[in-house]
């Protein structure tokens, strides 16, 4: 289930930054608007160069893969999340796949959008799963 099993890149760095432009998430597609914060990934796979820009929304199943995994797959959040789901069952994770695949867009009757409900889902996962230790 857990895609880490993936070559270690040769170089590699990554930051968080303020966009000076639009760019696009590698995750979700969206649109990371101008003085939106991202993250910036620069890194050298078999000889290869790499870029990935990731929005402040998928960093957090971003972070749960990394914790829960000990790493993902840039470029594949979308089936990651999808797979954990599926195995999982837990209703943060189908949220966080919706808010993907919606590029984290609330339809216009919804009251809250997405990465608010899923932090404190996640929060409480987190205390629940710190609390059986």
């Amino acid at each position: 289930m857990c895609a880490i099993d993936y070559d270690v890149a040769d170089v590699y760095h990554e930051e968080n930054r303020k966009s000076r432009k639009e760019h696009i998430c590698s995750e979700c597609q969206r649109t990371i608007k101008k003085g939106e914060n991202y993250r910036y990934i620069f890194g050298v796979w078999e000889k290869r160069v790499s870029v990935f820009r990731t929005c402040s929304n998928c960093l957090i199943p971003q972070e749960w893969l990394r914790e829960e995994c000990g790493g993902f797959l840039h470029g594949a959040l979308s089936e990651e999340i999808e797979e954990h789901a599926t195995e999982y069952k837990k209703i943060f994770l189908y949220r966080w796949l919706i808010g993907i695949r919606r590029k984290w867009k609330k339809k216009s009757h919804e009251k809250n959008n997405h990465i608010q409900g899923m932090e404190q889902t996640h929060k409480t996962n987190e205390d629940s799963r710190k609390n059986l230790l």
